[in-house]
């Protein structure tokens, strides 16, 4: 291999890793328990945090990644109605979306 060779090989396989790295929470909007499906994500911690739009963390979880497919059902129903921004963490990758809180 040439060293430009090798360098692509390595950027593609780690693209291809980020991209495999999915989230999906539902519903949106909901009640306040929301049902996370983390797909993709590198081996090791997985880290959950949700703020509400003024900044306030109001819920954080970490636990270890074991499988491809991780379900988490999230309850956050004792803050008020609203937006609210999920983060999710692993390793160095990270996804966040909005969701509501009707």
């Amino acid at each position: 291999f040439k060293i430009d060779e090798l360098f692509a090989k390595i950027l593609t396989s780690i693209l291809n890793y980020e991209n495999n790295f999915k989230v999906v929470a539902f519903p949106n909007p909901n009640n306040g328990r929301i049902i996370l499906e983390i797909n993709g994500a590198s081996p090791g911690p997985i880290k959950i945090d949700i703020y509400s739009l003024g900044g306030q963390l109001v819920y954080n979880e970490q636990f270890e990644m074991n499988g491809k497919v991780i379900t988490r059902i999230v309850d956050i129903s004792d803050n008020a109605a609203g937006i609210y921004q999920i983060v999710v963490r692993s390793g160095e990758l990270v996804w966040n979306d909005k969701i509501a809180i009707k």
